[in-house]
């Protein structure tokens, strides 16, 4: 078994009347292969056929789970930096969509891109998650909108996942937008996402999630339907943007659906908010994206009293919100969602792990995956209260320390004192 002993407070994330975090005073916490196996406040006593390992001293750090980003656009190329200068001039994201802008100028320089351009570009990003202490995300399609370039994207992604820690769950959103050779003809690219792709990315096998943009200017109720339906059909758990711009329909979707998660909510109703309590959809708030449209804030404190359980995101992506920073996502959601620090720890931990329908991450608990994130300071708050400061000191995906990555980068590469650089041979070990 491996130990790691003198944590100041373990915050395990399963939630107890009085004690909504599970804090848990001087922890230890044990795991064998990859699986938690102890938790407790004293050694556990060996027993006959305990395999060998180690005992780590945390030195008073506090631990949570690994952090979970559970809505991303990782896969991307090219830059709209003038958007955001055409945004502060007062042009709006449905204008600058409908001119040629928006996703579809991401997707031209995405489909122009070769594979190995976008797995360049991706993996700083995942780099930057991963000091943040981030070890599960959900990252999306969406910028290919071609079988072709959609299935590329999905390809980038498992590639991704053998290049580095953290894990990646990966959700198929070709209906992010109509293509431009489906100009005016979004019907006919419905009929094509529902026949053409969906076949063809349940074959590939990658993607375990569906996602649709039900909104004005992108797809339409009963757009999302048909392809949700289909989704389903072929094995995809489903998920929703919906109420990001207006209030369109697509959260009362996701609870008809049964959709594992909805997201944005900007212009949800208190109808739609008994309709996701009741069918127990997650939603899923984006504060910054929130910020970088200066769209009114996500009513996180009515949904949490509606039942709705909250996960927070990042929404990274190259148009609305260009920040991987979950800490950031995590403090917005407070100062402006309204959520209390508690609930706003839950939206990246276990509500998050909730949002991409898993149970084996997202909390510290036996049988649970071994993703430990150390934080120094006096409180966990510390990761809601400085906002110029990054408390994560340690990180474990999976049982393996990850630490050494947080320090050098995730290409393994470590500079030497005459400005070389040599091959790390620590933590080679494959997650």
């Amino acid at each position: 078994m491996k130990l790691i002993h003198n944590i100041k407070t373990l915050y395990t994330m399963v939630s107890t009347p009085g004690n909504p975090l599970g804090a848990i005073d001087n922890a230890v916490v044990g795991w064998d292969d990859n699986k938690i196996t102890f938790i407790g406040q004293q050694f556990p006593p060996l027993k006959k056929g305990d395999k060998g390992g180690f005992s780590l001293d945390a030195n008073g750090a506090t631990m949570l789970p690994g952090l979970i980003d559970c809505h991303t656009h990782l896969v991307f190329a090219g830059s709209r930096a003038e958007e955001f200068a055409m945004r502060s001039r007062g042009a709006t994201y449905q204008e600058i969509m409908q001119n040629g802008g928006g996703i579809r100028s991401t997707m031209r320089a995405v489909r122009a891109a070769s594979k190995q351009e976008l797995i360049d570009l991706a993996l700083p990003r995942l780099e930057a998650m991963l000091k943040k202490g981030v070890t599960t995300i959900e990252a999306k399609t969406g910028y290919g909108l071609s079988l072709n370039d959609e299935l590329k994207t999905l390809e980038v992604l498992g590639a991704l996942q053998k290049l580095q820690p953290i894990e990646i769950l990966c959700t198929f959103l070709g209906a992010h937008a109509i293509p431009p050779e489906y100009e005016g003809q979004r019907e006919q690219y419905v009929d094509h996402v529902v026949n053409d792709m969906l076949p063809r990315i349940a074959e590939q096998g990658i993607a375990t999630m569906c996602d649709v943009f039900v909104e004005r200017g992108a797809f339409t109720v009963e757009d999302g339907r048909r392809i949700l339906q289909a989704a389903k059909q072929v094995g995809l758990l489903t998920r929703v943007h919906a109420e990001q711009l207006s209030h369109f329909g697509g959260a009362k979707l996701a609870a008809e659906i049964g959709a594992q998660g909805a997201s944005h909510l900007e212009f949800v109703s208190p109808e739609d908010m008994k309709r996701l309590a009741d069918a127990s959809v997650v939603a899923e708030i984006l504060p910054i994206a929130q910020e970088y449209l200066n769209l009114q804030p996500v009513p996180g404190r009515a949904l949490i009293g509606a039942g709705v359980d909250v996960a927070v995101a990042t929404d990274f992506n190259p148009g609305s919100a260009m920040c991987n920073d979950i800490h950031l996502a995590a403090r917005l959601a407070v100062t402006r969602c309204g959520l209390t620090c508690e609930e706003a720890l839950l939206g990246v931990t276990a509500n998050a792990a909730k949002a991409l329908g898993r149970s084996d991450i997202g909390q510290i608990r036996v049988g649970a995956k071994a993703d430990l994130c150390l934080l120094r300071g006096e409180s966990v708050w510390d990761l809601l209260y400085d906002w110029s400061d990054n408390p994560v000191i340690g990180l474990f995906k999976n049982g393996i320390d990850t630490s050494f990555l947080l320090r050098n980068g995730i290409s393994g590469k470590k500079k030497t004192n005459n400005n070389e650089t040599t091959e790390s041979t620590a933590h080679t070990e494959k997650t």
